[in-house]
């Protein structure tokens, strides 16, 4: 999720704080 998505959805990042984290690093890993 990159940063200015990050801003505009600061509702979702909140509620899916982990979620949001993990599928941030981990694509760059598997990609």
């Amino acid at each position: 999720v990159p940063q200015w998505y990050k801003a505009k959805s600061g509702v979702r990042t909140k509620a899916q704080s982990g979620a949001a984290r993990v599928a941030r690093y981990r694509p760059q890993k598997f990609h």
